[in-house]
C-alpha cells in the first residue's frame, strides 16, 4: 500500500534529505495517504483504509512530544464515526492553536480547532466534497459540509496557512 514518508532540509534554498518511511506505527500494509501537520508540529492528521475503520478512507489521528523527532509518534487513534463515514473520508487539514501540548489541551488556550476534511458521504454535492469539523468540546464533531466550495467535481481539503501568511499548518 502507500506509506507516509518525512524529509527535511536546513532550509528554503538546500536540497531535500532522503526521505525516511514513518515506520510500523503510522504505516501498515493497508494505503496511508494525504498527511497534514498541526502548527505545532505535535498532531498529524491521515487518511487510510486500515482495519478499524467505519469503511473506505477514515482520518486518524496521531501525536507526538517532541515536533522535531520525525520518527516519535504514537499509536494512531480513528478520529470515529462523529467524523468518519462509511464512504471515503480523506485530504484532513488541520487549523488550531499553536500554544498546547496534547490533544484536548487546546480548550485552554480559548480557540476551537478546525479539521477540514474531504469526503464522498450521502449528502454532498457530488465527487469528493469539502467538510468542516470543529471541536465544541474536546473532540471533533460531526462535519458539515461547505457548500461554498463545493461542486459536482472532486473538491479536495485545500491546503491551509496560519494567520502569520505560513503555509500549512
Amino acid at each position: 500500500g502507500e506509506d507516509l514518508w518525512v524529509s527535511q532540509r536546513a532550509t528554503r534554498d538546500d536540497p531535500w534529505d532522503t526521505p525516511r518511511n514513518l515506520g510500523a506505527t503510522i504505516n501498515t500494509a493497508a494505503n496511508e495517504r494525504s498527511p497534514a501537520l498541526s502548527s505545532n508540529g505535535r498532531l498529524l492528521f491521515f487518511a487510510t483504509d486500515r482495519t478499524g475503520g467505519s469503511g473506505g478512507f477514515d482520518i486518524w489521528m496521531s501525536w507526538r512530544a517532541d515536533p522535531r523527532d520525525d520518527l516519535a509518534w504514537e499509536a494512531p487513534v480513528n478520529l470515529g464515526t462523529g467524523v468518519n463515514s462509511s464512504a471515503t473520508d480523506a485530504g484532513p487539514s488541520f487549523l488550531g492553536p499553536a500554544r498546547w501540548s496534547r490533544p484536548g489541551e487546546w480548550l485552554s488556550v480559548g480557540v476551537v480547532p478546525q479539521l477540514f476534511m474531504a469526503s464522498n458521504r450521502l449528502g454532498g454535492v457530488g465527487g469528493l466534497d469539502i467538510y468542516l469539523a470543529t471541536v465544541p468540546g474536546g473532540w471533533f464533531g460531526p462535519p458539515l459540509q461547505i457548500a461554498e466550495l463545493n461542486s459536482p467535481h472532486a473538491d479536495l481539503t485545500p491546503p491551509l496557512g496560519d494567520d502569520e501568511g505560513h503555509e500549512g499548518v
